[in-house]
């Protein structure tokens, strides 16, 4: 694979990663506390009031981008989806002063991990589907090649087997000249 479209297809992978990251701790916190009031009191108590944890997450995403073989597919996606989550999580925790024994015990996490392995696995769907969208459009907006109509093809093909009658008695070599004795 040539070196820029490595980069762009790990740089795809961190961007799906991360998108898919953010979505799915949105969405785990939102199942977790429906009502705005209690979600509030559950971010703020689990540390979700910095940058600093989702500066890590997002270097962590694109230093095991860039570590992972080229390619990406749902599991390189799941992978880093879940490592993400879990540095933004523990690093949340630590900066709440709670410890990482509290995160394991509370239901969000788990419902945050089940959520990035879906949401990993809908991102590669969807990319697969853009994909062969796409080379369906390129396919169907490529020029096909022009055909030579039945009737010329045929007039070519008698004219080259006209000239080609009697062209090997009109040879420039002759029969072998006999020895001299």
């Amino acid at each position: 694979m040539h070196p820029m479209r490595r980069v762009l297809s790990r740089l795809l992978l961190v961007g799906l990663s991360l998108g898919g990251l953010f979505g799915a701790h949105y969405l785990a916190f939102m199942f977790a506390a429906p009502h705005v009031h209690d979600r509030s009191e559950l971010l703020a108590a689990t540390g979700h009031g910095s940058w600093i944890p989702v500066a890590i997450a997002i270097v962590t995403s694109i230093a095991l981008a860039f570590l992972r073989g080229s390619g990406y597919g749902w599991s390189q996606l799941a992978l880093l989806q879940i490592a993400g989550f879990v540095v933004l999580e523990a690093v949340e925790r630590i900066g709440s002063h709670g410890g990482l024994d509290r995160l394991l015990g509370e239901p969000v996490f788990y419902l945050g991990l089940a959520l990035q392995l879906g949401v990993s696995l809908l991102a590669t769907l969807l990319v697969r589907v853009a994909r062969n969208v796409a080379r369906l459009l390129a396919r169907g907006l490529a020029f096909p090649r022009p055909r030579t109509p039945l009737l010329i093809r045929r007039t070519i093909s008698n004219v080259r087997r006209v000239a080609s009658i009697g062209t090997e008695a009109w040879n420039l070599r002759g029969p072998p000249l006999p020895l001299a004795n």
